[in-house]
């Protein structure tokens, strides 16, 4: 059973508490293959979090954008 974007980001953000509380290693189904990271790869993990925020947003509509508000100087 294929896990939908909302159960994926559960379970890496977990993955991430579980890491910076002190666990020196966790796994996590990515893809279908089990993927996993320590402390040194915890920027792996934070990058696929954001990946999987941003996939979230679009399935729910939510468009977000970074750019800086318009501002006009005289």
């Amino acid at each position: 059973m294929a896990l939908t974007t909302t159960q994926k980001l559960d379970e890496a953000r977990t993955a991430l508490h579980t890491l910076l509380t002190g666990t020196k290693r966790v796994s996590i189904r990515y893809e279908g293959r089990s993927v996993e990271y320590t402390s040194a790869n915890i920027q792996d993990l934070r990058t696929y979090i954001r990946e999987l925020e941003r996939e979230l947003e679009i399935e729910q509509g939510v468009t977000t954008t970074s750019r800086r508000p318009f501002e006009v100087a005289w």
